[in-house]
């Protein structure tokens, strides 16, 4: 399958879950899901699908966009189907890339989009991230890994619950 020809396992953004402060946002805050599909889903196997969070306060997350890694087409080559229409495919699929983001819907408010898409940017930075993970953890007491409930006050700080950071750790060391 094409998709397996270019999967990078370990991602662009670690999965988990992350905040960002904007005061342009709805609620002043982002609130983002980042999950690796598995390798057999059907419509984005092994890919990084970006999701956010209408209300903050909520555990509903809406996907957005997929994370594709620098020099990574989104789609497969188109064989068989005439050069116009090819090139029409090709114009609506470059409407829906922006930067390492392949939009998975349509707007209603291009400012909306713009402003979700630049929050999610700063992610792409490791330092950015980090914060944004441990923000995740100390304004909804979540571990920005899993989302299961922070008890001890060293998980919040850290933003990662015993158990992700032990496996978390363990990954570094062999990976």
């Amino acid at each position: 399958m094409y998709f397996d020809r270019i999967h990078t396992p370990s991602g662009v953004i670690e999965d988990g879950f992350y905040a960002v402060e904007d005061s342009a946002a709805p609620n002043g805050i982002w609130v983002f899901r980042v999950k690796t599909s598995a390798a057999d889903d059907t419509r984005w196997p092994g890919r990084q699908v970006v999701a956010y969070a209408k209300n903050p306060s909520s555990r509903t997350f809406v996907a957005w966009a997929v994370l594709l890694p620098e020099g990574v087409s989104a789609f497969p080559p188109i064989e068989g189907i005439s050069a116009e229409i090819v090139a029409d495919i090709d114009a609506r699929r470059a409407a829906k890339m922006h930067g390492p983001f392949y939009s998975l819907r349509t707007w209603r408010d291009d400012t909306l989009e713009r402003l979700c898409r630049d929050a999610m940017e700063r992610l792409l930075t490791p330092d950015s991230r980090e914060d944004a993970g441990k923000m995740y953890a100390r304004t909804f007491g979540r571990c920005r890994i899993c989302n299961r409930v922070l008890t001890h006050p060293d998980s919040v700080a850290t933003g990662i619950g015993p158990e992700c950071a032990g496996m978390r750790q363990h990954r570094e060391i062999v990976g």
